[in-house]
């Protein structure tokens, strides 16, 4: 989990970076699209270029929405896995050597654990509601992009399998 925990560091850093260059492009790409309000060829191009540098933002904007989600997920899990490792300790302990705090502690753990299935549990149906709207914004963009004579390429971001970072 620690070294899935620093991949998805390292990916969100190279998607920062790609935004940052995207954000570079989408400036240029307005400035040229406003200057040539007069010729069709040209700011139909341009147009174009922004709708795709559109597309690119919203696949990085969801592969960071995804990253998110798997660190959350993974975060749970650790603290699942510590409080499991606790209560399996105390429960452990002959009864004789409990102490009262042994016992509400062990009642804690249980609601805790609990809290954190459901909290993963959550997480879940947030990715698949997520994806769900992913899938309505993605009708939209190929709408738009079909009024402008585009063919929709296939992204270049890889797709995440995310429900392996949260269930």
């Amino acid at each position: 989990r620690f070294r899935r925990s620093q991949e998805i560091q390292r990916e969100l850093e190279e998607i920062e970076e790609k935004r940052f260059e995207l954000d570079k492009r989408h400036v240029t790409a307005r400035q040229y699209l406003n200057s040539f309000f007069n010729d069709e060829t040209k700011k139909t191009y341009w147009e174009r270029e922004c709708l795709c540098i559109v597309r690119e933002r919203t696949g990085l904007q969801r592969a960071t929405d995804e990253l998110l989600m798997s660190k959350r997920g993974l975060t749970l899990e650790n603290e699942r896995s510590r409080a499991e490792n606790e209560y399996r300790q105390l429960i452990n302990l002959p009864d004789e050597h409990k102490t009262i705090k042994d016992k509400e502690r062990e009642e804690q753990l249980i609601i805790m654990i609990a809290k954190l299935v459901e909290a993963k549990n959550n997480l879940t149906l947030e990715l698949d509601q997520m994806r769900l709207r992913e899938l309505q914004e993605d009708e939209c963009l190929h709408h738009a992009f079909q009024l402008q004579g585009i063919e929709q390429p296939t992204t270049n971001f890889h797709t995440f399998d995310t429900l392996k970072d949260i269930i």
